[in-house]
């Protein structure tokens, strides 16, 4: 994806989070956003903005993948925990996931 393309993916996405959270667990993006929101917040990186990113980074392929939902979801809570140096930080991100 061009740089061009890629700062207008991120233009799109973000004030779209909710509505693609929401195509995802249907009834829930509200919720799911607010918690991403609190689980990322005060991170340097790691954070929602990281997330944003990521999608805005795969908007392109989202349209034919046939496991969307899921990756949106994934991609949403990789790293909503999240310890330096932690060796279960993604297995205690995928636990909170299936909450």
């Amino acid at each position: 994806m061009a740089t061009g393309s890629m700062l207008e993916s991120i233009s799109l996405v973000k004030p779209n989070l909710e509505a693609l959270l929401d195509s995802a667990a249907p009834g829930y993006g509200r919720e799911l956003l607010d918690l991403l929101e609190a689980g990322y917040a005060g991170r340097p990186y790691h954070n929602i903005h990281h997330i944003e990113g990521m999608l805005a980074f795969s908007a392109d392929a989202m349209p034919a993948m046939s496991f969307r939902d899921e990756f949106i979801l994934a991609v949403g809570f990789h790293d909503y925990v999240y310890e330096p140096g932690g060796a279960a930080n993604e297995e205690r991100s995928a636990d909170e996931a299936v909450r």
